[in-house]
């Protein structure tokens, strides 16, 4: 099988194509299923649509969130919070360098704070 066989998942890199199945784990170890991880992933491009300023995907982000805690595990919540912690820091940091520049990152970067802080 060559590699132009093989589906295209340039838009959807986390998809594997059939038969080439990869098992997930958390950092202790255990195997996330399939379908919580396309939900964490799905979780993922949320917040980081929403801190690039993706004002849909703003205001999907808390009603996402808020369901995730509720379903998935909570050490997995956690990890994921450090990340968007991470990321929404980083954005309002930047831009408090010229805070006019891009006014929907920087309210995106302090709704998830807000939102991670509940």
């Amino acid at each position: 099988m060559s590699r132009s066989d093989l589906p295209d998942t340039t838009l959807r890199p986390h998809l594997k194509p059939e038969g080439f199945e990869v098992e997930v784990s958390c950092p202790a170890g255990k195997p996330i299923e399939r379908e919580l991880l396309s939900q964490l992933e799905e979780l993922d491009d949320t917040i980081f649509s929403a801190l690039g300023g993706d004002a849909a995907a703003l205001d999907e982000a808390a009603t996402t969130w808020r369901r995730m805690q509720s379903q998935a595990p909570s050490r997995l919540i956690d990890e994921s919070r450090e990340q968007y912690l991470r990321q929404a820091e980083n954005v309002w940091r930047r831009s408090q360098a010229n805070p006019t520049a891009d006014l929907a990152r920087s309210f995106a970067a302090l709704e998830i704070l807000t939102l991670l802080a509940e």
